[in-house]
């Protein structure tokens, strides 16, 4: 009996991804030729591999064994492209890594140190910018990572690695008229004056999901500001704004800035993540990274007013 390593590699790409698009996507073939390939692989066997119907693609029974038989074979074809391509890629570790300037200026280069110290080897690239941005520069393969604010966009482009969890927290000024407040009801949140972050941030785009999940309209006074900024206009005007607490922190402990505590069983939180995309082969240089992060716990600094 002859085998066809071709359709047999075709089938088991199919059944990884569960999409006949996304296998066709992984080959560089069309949708159709991965579906003719298919059709003749069960003609060889004479039995259906998949059940049809809609939705992702379910294994028949005999399928499932054929898949289970195949799967080791073929895992270690993926890691034998992978040992080459990274054989081919040794010479360069420069690690292409994006971020908003204000993880750059409070964690970034901790984070950065710890990765070093378990693979010196690895160079990082810095880009800075908005997280959609940063999107549009890792779709377009023009960064390996990128550190994103808040959860991503829907959709199955990209993988992520969980970094940590920050509050955000509700501050002002002290000396301001809401300085008074000691706390406030999530759904009073629309009769404060707030100043917001700059659009394409995760910050932003967390604090309206949480506004929006409160039925709150708010009362934007100022827009499109970086954090830093933001604090700066808190001292010259009554106003709030929800910023990360590694942020403020230096300025709630010296009294300038007061805490206006959240009467919520959710507050907003910013997750911090690192974002790659969702490839069959991950390059040495990504998997150095994601794993040297493994233990990162931030001390986060303060920078000057």
């Amino acid at each position: 009996m002859r085998i066809n390593l071709n359709q047999l590699s075709v089938f088991y790409c199919a059944g990884r991804y569960k999409k006949m698009a996304e296998a066709a996507k992984a080959l560089y073939v069309s949708t159709p030729a991965v579906t003719m390939q298919i059709k003749k692989l069960e003609q060889w066997l004479g039995f259906t591999v998949f059940e049809r119907g809609q939705g992702p693609l379910r294994f028949t029974e005999r399928g499932q064994a054929l898949y289970d038989a195949i799967q080791p074979i073929f895992s270690n074809l993926d890691e034998l492209g992978q040992y080459i391509q990274d054989l081919v890629q040794s010479e360069e570790m420069v690690l292409k890594l994006g971020t908003h300037h204000l993880p750059g200026n409070y964690f970034i280069p901790d984070l950065i140190a710890h990765v070093h110290e378990k693979y010196p080897a690895l160079r990082v690239h810095m880009e800075l910018g908005t997280q959609d941005w940063l999107l549009e520069e890792l779709l377009a393969q023009r960064l390996d990572l990128a550190l994103i604010v808040g959860d991503l966009p829907a959709g199955d482009k990209y993988k992520t690695k969980h970094l940590f969890d920050q509050d955000l927290l509700l501050v002002t000024a002290a000396g301001s008229s809401l300085g008074t407040r000691a706390s406030i009801r999530a759904e009073d949140l629309g009769s404060v004056p707030l100043i917001l972050q700059q659009k394409g941030t995760g910050a932003r785009r967390t604090v309206l999901e949480f506004l929006d999940r409160q039925g709150v309209r708010p009362t934007i006074l100022l827009d499109n500001l970086s954090s830093d900024v933001i604090r700066q206009f808190l001292g010259k005007m009554d106003a709030a704004a929800f910023i990360s607490r590694f942020i403020v922190q230096k300025d709630l402990d010296a009294g300038l800035l007061h805490e206006i505590a959240l009467e919520t069983d959710a507050p907003p939180l910013t997750r911090f993540y690192l974002a790659y995309l969702d490839s069959q082969y991950i390059p040495m240089k990504i998997r150095y990274a994601l794993s040297g992060v493994d233990g990162f716990s931030p001390s986060f600094r303060t920078v000057a007013s």
